[in-house]
């Protein structure tokens, strides 16, 4: 189960707040939690979010240019990563090279069974064409990186949709 908080990063003053509210609204869910929490400054929210009683943070790299993916290392993070590798606010397509190098980024701070590759954040702002083809990319480029990693390791794959079953589900 996904939590969207749109707001956490942009209400600094906030974040215990928000913390102790998520772990009540989760309390006893028997689900995988996740939380997303879109836009803002993430360093204001760190360490107190780290609380957050979720399996995984679903955040926006893209766009951010991967620059947050040190403040997960600085702070030892290690939970599940939804890594956002679409942007959704550009109509411009990735490319797949694009999509594998914010993996290989995220996998200097992660191993692959903690990253679930995904869009920044929803897909509403774009036509339906385009969001399909970005959609098509990013699952070329985690299959493309999942057939890399087999490579070097077996049994080394990313994770992807709502269960860590150790393969990339396609469109």
């Amino acid at each position: 189960m996904q939590v969207d908080e749109p707001a956490m990063s942009t209400h600094p003053e906030e974040v215990s707040w928000a913390v102790d509210v998520l772990n009540k609204a989760v309390a006893g869910v028997p689900a995988k939690l996740a939380v997303h929490i879109c836009y803002g400054d993430y360093r204001s929210l760190f360490p107190r979010v780290l609380d957050a009683k979720v399996d995984q943070f679903a955040l926006e790299f893209t766009n951010r240019r991967f620059r947050d993916l040190d403040l997960l290392k600085e702070y030892g993070y290690q939970k599940e990563l939804g890594l956002g590798v679409i942007d959704v606010h550009n109509p411009r397509v990735e490319t797949v090279e694009e999509v594998k190098e914010g993996i290989r980024k995220a996998l200097e701070v992660l191993p692959p069974e903690k990253i679930y590759v995904n869009p920044d954040c929803g897909l509403k702002l774009l036509s339906k064409e385009t969001a399909l083809e970005k959609l098509k990319v990013m699952v070329r480029g985690a299959r493309e990186m999942e057939r890399e990693l087999e490579t070097g390791s077996r049994n080394r794959r990313l994770s992807s949709g709502t269960w860590n079953t150790g393969r990339i589900h396609g469109i």
